[in-house]
């Protein structure tokens, strides 16, 4: 009996290890079994994407390059910063490329080889017209000497040993076929980890051929929030301008001294020296005169010698250094600035570089495009005379006697077409280029302007070929992508139930025995007398 038992028992033992055997491989037939059907029922359902197991379709914006690569400003750094701040760049590409008359062509090069080389000329048969000079010369643009004879021509061969990518320091020749002896070399150095520069330019004909210039060397220190320096005439001794330029926060500010125009041998410290010691006379003082004694004497003198020669500008830039606040060659998207130059003329600027989303009607297009990003620029600048117009001594009247006001604006609608028109008191102009970007790509404009005063209209055509360059693309942020615009600015509301009676052409139905009074409500006020 007892073996029986045990025996009985070993049995039970065994079907119960079995069992637990068949218990525990179960749940991993079950989930196997589990996930084919989930397979299965994704691969007849779609998984709740339509049925055909995809994902769906991401939609896109299209963002082409700007119309122009990154060549401007290549030289800033050999020059007074002064002159590249305040959009001052900005608004004389903006209000004057792409408007001249004639025939004109401009030719960028570089060997693929060897990007380090490039070679830039230009080469036409009209006058520029883009806009007439401002008071200080800096923000207008540039009148070619040579346009009055019938044409003009220029070019420059460059290298630069840091890289195309790089254009902080260079070595160039430019030179001008049709003014005799107008050639010079220019280098600039440039270290960022410091700061520090210099820069020269050097004639090759002797005496600066028929323009006279001089040779010139500058120093510089340049950072983030700062910028200061200097450009000297080794040959003489002098001056021929001094700069600084501070940002703090959103305002930027700057100062620039430059020599009389009407003494341009005259050096800085001489001309102080002289105006302080005169006492603001015609008569000169004697030499023996002390300079800091004199100097606090008479301060209305230094302050009218300061007025005279210097030009400062103070200018609002909200962003920060953020990517969204700079555009090409470092301008920036939003700038807002007052330039007094030399005592003669206020300017009065502003300057906006925006990016705006539309809809694409191209219908070669692909559905998942859903718009493409568009640059905008838009621009006004003024210029008033702050002294009367004088004639006579110094060689004519003063060219800031004639004010003028400038608005111009810019769009592109995509990478191959490329509006502007420019509006102001002397008259208005249009343009539009288009471009193909093959290698080397090539750019044609036509332009046309309506000068006021009987001047008549007046035709041009430009044409450029360039084959290096960097491309710059630039996408609306998040910001301005949620602001809406166009069609999404009109909000669609439920109707309510009188709206919708409306719609239906149906009156309000007034009960016949309703009073009269009930209808109308007065104000409380209208029982007292």
């Amino acid at each position: 009996m007892t073996n029986f038992a045990n025996e009985r028992t070993r049995a039970s033992g065994r079907e119960t290890e079995t069992s637990c055997a068949k218990e525990q491989s179960y749940p991993h037939t079950q989930s196997t079994m589990g996930a084919s059907l989930s397979s299965l029922a994704g691969s007849v359902g779609g998984g709740g994407n339509g049925g055909n197991g995809k994902k769906p379709a991401e939609k896109h914006v299209l963002c082409p390059p700007l119309f122009e690569r990154d060549l401007k400003a290549r030289s800033r750094l050999s020059k007074s910063s002064y002159d590249y701040l305040f959009a001052k760049p900005a608004l004389r590409w903006l209000l004057g490329d792409y408007f001249e008359s004639g025939l004109n062509s401009v030719l960028f090069f570089a060997p693929p080889l060897d990007p380090r080389i490039s070679i830039k000329a230009k080469l036409g048969n009209g006058a520029a017209f883009a806009s007439p000079p401002s008071a200080g010369g800096g923000a207008g643009a540039k009148a070619d000497p040579n346009s009055a004879a019938g044409g003009y021509g220029n070019m420059a061969i460059r290298f630069q040993p840091l890289g195309a990518h790089e254009p902080s320091t260079f070595v160039d020749v430019k030179a001008n076929p049709r003014v005799a002896g107008d050639v010079a070399v220019r280098a600039c150095f440039f270290a960022p980890d410091t700061g520090l520069g210099v820069f020269a330019a050097l004639p090759l004909s002797p005496g600066g051929g028929a323009t006279g210039r001089k040779p010139e060397l500058g120093v510089r220190f340049a950072s983030p929030t700062l910028s200061a320096g200097s450009v000297v005439q080794p040959s003489t001794g002098e001056v021929s301008g001094l700069w600084v330029a501070g940002k703090l926060g959103d305002l930027t500010a700057g100062l620039q001294l430059r020599p009389n125009p009407s003494q341009p041998s005259a050096a800085f410290a001489r001309a102080l020296l002289d105006e302080l010691s005169s006492g603001g006379s015609s008569k000169p003082a004697a030499t023996s005169t002390p300079f800091l004694p004199t100097l606090s004497s008479s301060p209305s003198s230094a302050a009218r010698w300061l007025r005279d020669r210097a030009s400062f500008a103070l200018a609002y830039t909200p962003g920060g250094d953020g990517p969204e606040a700079h555009t090409r060659a470092g301008q920036p998207t939003f700038c807002a600035g007052l330039e007094v130059v030399e005592g003669r003329a206020l300017i009065v600027s502003f300057y906006q570089h925006q990016l705006a989303v539309r809809r694409v009607f191209n219908p070669f297009e692909g559905s998942d495009v859903v718009g493409i990003s568009n640059p905008i620029d838009v621009g006004l600048r003024l210029v008033m005379p702050l002294l009367a117009e004088e004639g006579g001594g110094g060689g004519g009247s003063s060219s800031s006697s004639a004010g003028h006001i400038q608005l111009g604006a810019a769009w592109q609608p995509n990478k191959n077409l490329y509006c502007k028109a420019r509006l102001g008191s002397d008259g208005v102009a249009a343009a539009v280029a288009l471009k193909s970007w093959y290698q080397p790509s090539f750019s044609a404009a036509a332009t046309a302007e309506w000068r006021f005063g009987g001047a008549g209209l007046r035709y041009g055509v430009v044409a450029q070929v360039e084959n290096f360059g960097a491309l710059r693309y630039e996408r609306p942020t998040a910001n301005m992508s949620a602001a809406a615009h166009g069609a999404a600015l009109t909000q669609k509301h439920e109707a309510t139930a009188a709206e919708q009676a409306m719609a239906r052409r149906e009156r309000a139905l007034v009960p016949g025995d309703e009073a009269f009074g009930a209808r109308n409500v007065e104000p409380a006020s209208q029982v007292y007398l």
